[in-house]
């Protein structure tokens, strides 16, 4: 996974602003990239809110770079435990992305509370590169999930190449309004 995000952006403001939210203490390690256009902004220098971790960027270094708002990745993390980076305004959504370098198909997605699933969706036309998934959470309670992702990779003249991946992360409906 290179990213989970709620975005509201379809141009850069004047100052973007990303949103962590916190858990407990400690400062989640962060890293914004855009793989179209080869950019990585890591080692952030965050500052503290009451309930989030902000970092605010001035979008003239996107701008520079050629990175657009679409192309924007972010994923952050404590322990193992990934939190959805807000970039700008939330969308109601999330989005998960997840990166493959052959040509893929993704017949598991799921999202699970609890052990249970409560959201599945799959990509059955083999893709490579960036492969996207959303989900509404606003309806979901607050509380600790799990995406269940399985991937089956192409390969020329022989079988495909399958994995099987969890992801937890923290979820707040708050967050996606």
């Amino acid at each position: 996974m290179i990213s989970i995000v709620t975005r509201g952006i379809i141009n850069y403001p004047n100052l973007l602003t990303l949103q962590i939210p916190r858990l407990g203490n400690t400062a989640p390690e962060v890293k914004i990239q855009s793989l179209s256009k080869n950019y990585l902004l890591d080692n952030l220098a965050l500052q503290t809110s009451q309930s989030r971790f902000i970092f605010p960027l001035k979008p003239s270094i996107l701008n520079k770079a050629a990175v657009p708002p679409s192309s924007l990745r972010a994923i952050a993390s404590v322990n193992s435990v990934y939190l959805p980076v807000t970039i700008g305004q939330p969308s109601g959504q999330y989005e998960f992305v997840f990166y493959t370098s052959r040509r893929a198909k993704f017949p598991v997605f799921e999202v699970l509370h609890n052990g249970k699933v409560i959201y599945k969706n799959s990509r059955r036309n083999a893709q490579n590169g960036e492969v996207v998934f959303t989900w509404n959470g606003r309806k979901a309670p607050a509380g600790r999930y799990q995406v269940h992702l399985i991937a089956e990779q192409e390969r020329i003249g022989r079988p495909p190449d399958k994995f099987e991946r969890r992801y937890d992360f923290e979820h707040n409906p708050n967050w996606l309004i």
